[in-house]
């Protein structure tokens, strides 16, 4: 179970993706097989030893090379442990941000924090209480949808028989595949030594991670060449985003025709509306641009005469607004006249009388002359009512 689900990564995928097209799907089934039982071969005899000893990798080390010579193996182990981290970190971030999108730093944010808490939790308690009961079924169940994704449309039989390009031999092959399982050669000894014989250890180990490995490797392959891939990368986006070359020109037929109805029926709308109006008012005549705008249709005839008497309406309101203030227009021309015109109901107060205010003397007649007469009238009443509070320059004044 742990070997399995060690073997189980999507970088393994990506690796396959590698051996084609340069090599035939044959060559590279074969390449994969052959890599296959070499590399976790190698893998198992690590395990084993590991499940005899009792002890980590590195301690190992101390028996052939000596305390102070198992320090340089050691920190290369830890540099290939963070390699691999950082490409593990790199494959989740590209697919989470090709499936949910966002910003790439803030995904391998996330998944490099989610690896420090699994580190934290310890190997042990990681494999019992994630990994066991959890982890390893919903791998399992996401690989066999995929497997059956990659495979239901792939024309197996026009795969087998197209050639490789080139650019890769055999025994390449079987090296890339032989790197996976060879990998985890400085880490086998961690993981079983606390196996219980090293038999168990050695079969446990090597077919445990046989399984997977040339089943991820063997569909990166045919995941790439059944779906048109550019290069072995875009597998990990076409997995997330469940598309690929094949599958958008599935999408645009699909649109095609589905546009191509939608058109037809909107082509015989038109031909309907030319034949309801012979003069081709709604038409797209492409002669006539520039007088689309009087191709418009016309307002029904009860909006029409809404529109109409309201606007006309509108109209008169305001004439009669602007010739409100002009309609006296007999008045003589000049502002002092206006204004004397004006003054005329008021009642004036005459000066030594007991009444508080008395009509004018003489009513008011329109005609010639009226302002003088007027005039004469008020003359004597403001020099009355204005003496008492005059100055001597006022009095010497005309």
């Amino acid at each position: 179970m742990l070997w399995s689900s060690l073997g189980l990564s999507l970088l393994v995928l990506v690796a396959g993706a590698f051996l084609v097209p340069a090599l035939s799907l044959p060559e590279a089934l074969l390449a994969i097989l052959v890599g296959g039982i070499f590399g976790n071969a190698l893998l198992g005899g690590a395990a084993a030893i590991g499940a005899e000893a009792g002890v980590p990798a590195m301690v190992l080390l101390r028996a052939p090379l000596g305390r102070a010579g198992s320090y340089l193996p050691t920190g290369l182990n830890v540099l290939q442990n963070l390699g691999w981290t950082i490409f593990e970190v790199l494959v989740i971030a590209t697919a989470a941000q090709a499936l949910v999108h966002g910003p790439l730093w803030v995904w391998k944010l996330a998944a490099a924090a989610a690896a420090t808490i699994l580190a934290l939790l310890g190997p042990v308690g990681f494999v019992r209480v994630w990994v066991k009961r959890v982890a390893l079924w919903v791998v399992l169940g996401s690989l066999a949808y995929l497997t059956w994704w990659t495979l239901h449309d792939a024309d197996l039989g026009a795969l087998w028989s197209q050639p490789g390009t080139g650019g890769l031999s055999f025994w390449q092959g079987v090296d890339l595949m032989v790197a996976m399982p060879v990998s985890w050669l400085p880490l086998a000894a961690d993981y079983t030594r606390f196996s219980r014989s090293g038999r168990g250890a050695f079969w446990g180990s090597a077919v445990g991670y046989f399984v997977p490995n040339v089943w991820l490797y063997a569909l990166g392959a045919i995941l790439l060449l059944s779906r048109g891939l550019a290069d072995a990368p875009s597998v990990i986006t076409t997995i997330a985003t469940g598309g690929g070359p094949r599958r958008r020109r599935d999408q645009g037929a699909v649109r095609e025709h589905l546009l191509r109805g939608r058109l037809g029926a909107e082509r015989a709308a038109a031909r309907a509306a030319a034949a309801a109006h012979p003069r081709g008012c709604g038409g797209r005549d492409r002669r006539n641009v520039r007088h689309r705008s009087r191709q418009l249709p016309e307002l029904p005839l009860p909006a029409g005469l809404v529109l109409r008497a309201a606007v006309r309406r509108a109209a008169r309101a305001v004439d009669r607004g602007r010739a409100r203030p002009l309609r006296r227009s007999a008045l003589p021309p000049g502002t002092d006249r206006g204004v004397a015109r004006r003054l005329l109901p008021l009642p004036v107060a005459r000066a030594r009388r007991p009444e508080l205010v008395d009509p004018l003397g003489r009513s008011h007649a329109s005609g010639p002359g009226s302002d003088r007469r007027l005039a004469a009238e008020l003359r004597p009443l403001l020099r009355a009512v204005a003496r008492p509070y005059a100055c001597e320059s006022c009095e010497r004044s005309p």
